[in-house]
């Protein structure tokens, strides 16, 4: 490694981080609906029950315990004229398609095995591209602040895709005069199925990847792979409490309809709600960027999560009508995801050249792959648990304060057992630079 990488002073042009963003817009375009949207729409549009899409959820984030690590390794081991990394994003597209107008655009009466096949279905391609794409972040730069700005625009693009989606819904619910979730899941799925092939193309056109080196194509075993993977302490630390605030982010997410529709008492404003939210994101995202380059990205996110614990302590305080304060939620709390989207997958980048300089081999693959398979199993959690109690304790015709608890007070309480496992996390560029010189050292 050169010491131009080492000081992030290798910047990619703007045009080859938007080309490796690109992809992420239409995937986050199908993440709304299957997070926000899909619940409230099998549940009650469709009659499934809140019990029983809670089951799906959950079911269908098992799933990816298997399909995750072993699209990761593949891609780790992928070796051919397309890229390593680049063969698997082409691949899954279509299978990510096929998955999203199945689940999003269901004929007859579709029933928990429809659900849960085409949620599995759909969630394997996403893992066929997301995966490889995350993965290629700790390939195109060695730069501890590079890195972030490759999360930046990626996760960027994925704020931008939500605000696109969003704007559709909010204007099929204009023109209709009412939250219609079955024209606005149609239009979701239209808007991926012909954004993902544009999207790719952009992506294949502008972006490198990079291919292995001989010293690096060295290749251990399995599971004492697995054993040095654990006794990485940093990525252990990180992916732990990753995954407790996953758990956190994916409460409101799953239940914001049903917050908005029984407490705020105002269904047709979810869009706007939301459109809110994620335009905050993207607005300050650049700011939590610049400050974590001051003082490092675990400190930047762990500010961004006190942020929104302080900002999710007036939830309690709202009640049917106050639609200007629950706006004033959205927008401040939505100041704070653009860290919560960008900082840890680039501190996650960070973590794979321990594992580089300890074996010798590139898995960013697995690495990532461990990361994807927890957060959207935190994410299924979330819904396996906080669906079935809604329904067990007969809400909202009873226990009116449950979804309280649920929506605001049990995420704040996660936060901020993240932001004290994370204010001292080891990692910073310094330490990053010694173990990137250490590799350098072993590899000469």
């Amino acid at each position: 490694m050169t010491s131009a990488i080492a000081t992030d002073s290798h910047r990619h042009k703007r045009t080859t981080l938007m080309a490796y963003g690109i992809p992420a817009l239409p995937l986050a375009a199908l993440l709304l609906p299957v997070y926000i949207y899909l619940p409230s729409y099998y549940a009650d549009d469709l009659g499934l029950g809140l019990a029983v899409v809670g089951l799906v959820r959950l079911v269908s984030g098992l799933f990816d315990v298997f399909t995750d690590p072993l699209v990761g390794m593949m891609s780790d081991r992928s070796k051919n004229r397309f890229g390593r990394r680049k063969i698997f994003v082409v691949l899954g597209a279509p299978v990510t398609m096929l998955g999203t107008w199945m689940l999003l655009v269901p004929s007859g009466s579709p029933g928990f095995i429809y659900m849960m096949m085409w949620s599995c279905v759909m969630y394997l391609g996403w893992t066929m591209m997301y995966l490889p794409l995350s993965a290629m972040s700790t390939e195109l730069t060695h730069g501890y602040h590079e890195r972030s700005r490759l999360a930046a625009y990626r996760e960027g693009m994925s704020a931008l895709g939500t605000l696109l989606i969003l704007a559709l819904v909010s204007y099929i619910s204009i023109s209709e005069g009412e939250q219609d979730v079955a024209r606005a899941v149609w239009a979701i799925a239209i808007f991926v199925c012909c954004g993902l092939p544009l999207s790719i193309l952009l992506f294949m056109w502008r972006v490198p990847d990079p291919q292995l080196t001989k010293k690096e194509r060295k290749r251990i075993g399995f599971y004492k792979g697995i054993k040095i993977l654990k006794k990485n302490k940093p990525f252990t630390k990180l992916i732990f409490n990753y995954s407790l605030n996953s758990f956190a982010n994916g409460l409101p997410a799953i239940l914001i309809i049903m917050f908005v529709e029984n407490v705020v008492g105002n269904e047709e404003a979810v869009g706007p709600y939301l459109f809110a939210y994620f335009l905050c994101g993207l607005v300050f995202l650049p700011f939590w960027i610049k400050l974590s380059n001051k003082i490092t990205k675990h400190k930047a996110w762990c500010i961004s999560m006190g942020w929104a614990c302080l900002v999710f302590l007036a939830v309690p305080f709202v009640g049917e009508g106050d639609t200007t304060l629950f706006m004033a939620i959205c927008i401040l709390s939505g100041m704070a995801v653009g860290a919560d989207l960008a900082l840890p997958s680039s501190m996650q980048a960070d973590v794979v050249d321990i594992d580089l300089a300890e074996t010798g081999e590139r898995r960013a693959g697995l690495y990532f792959a461990m990361w994807s398979m927890m957060t959207k199993l935190s994410l299924a959690l979330a819904a396996g648990i906080s669906l079935p109690v809604l329904d067990y304790m007969g809400w909202p015709e009873e226990n009116a304060f449950a979804i309280v608890i649920l929506y605001a007070l049990v995420p704040i309480t996660v936060k901020l057992i993240v932001i004290f496992n994370m204010w001292r996390y080891p990692l910073d560029r310094a330490a990053l630079s010694a173990i990137q010189l250490r590799k350098e050292q072993l590899a000469s």
